[in-house]
């Protein structure tokens, strides 16, 4: 068995010509190897630069005398003034982001265990964010309000 394993079996420096083809194969094992590195790094690169979604500055309303801007600062303003309307939720950040044809909206949430069952209120804060950009700015492009939980407490009077 120590046979098998030894490393004077794998390498035949004893003729010259077995000795250069093994040293080619292992050469060539590597710059494959390092070729399909290559081309993975180059992959993951290009993936992020051109599919993974970007912080929007805003959105950009067409109209019929021109277009209207709206910052993603407003937006951010108008999701948080719905924060008193959950009073065992707080808007901590909202992100927009920019994909292709749509934007996304995210929102780091913190929440209070007291207010109840936590998918019911996901729900139901996403369809009244979804309206009122809707019915305030016009946006009817924010496909998906996504949240995430930061942090959870038991009682309001905890600091979040």
């Amino acid at each position: 068995m120590n046979d098998i394993f030894n490393l004077n079996n794998l390498i035949c420096m004893n003729d010259p010509e077995l000795f250069d083809f093994q040293l080619g194969y292992v050469s060539g094992v590597f710059v494959a190897i390092a070729v399909i590195c290559a081309v993975m790094i180059v992959k993951i690169i290009l993936f992020f630069m051109f599919f993974y979604p970007r912080r929007s500055k805003g959105v950009f309303i067409p109209g019929a005398s021109g277009s209207l801007f709206i910052s993603a600062n407003a937006i951010t303003d108008l999701v948080r003034s719905l924060e008193s309307d959950f009073k065992f939720i707080e808007i901590s950040k909202v992100i927009l982001f920019d994909r292709k044809k749509y934007n996304d909206l995210e929102l780091h949430v913190n929440f209070d265990m007291e207010g109840g069952e936590l998918p019911s209120i996901a729900s139901e804060l996403q369809s009244i964010i979804l309206s009122k950009l809707k019915d305030t700015f016009g946006i009817d492009n924010i496909r998906e309000v996504n949240i995430k939980i930061k942090r959870v407490t038991v009682n309001k009077n905890a600091r979040f």
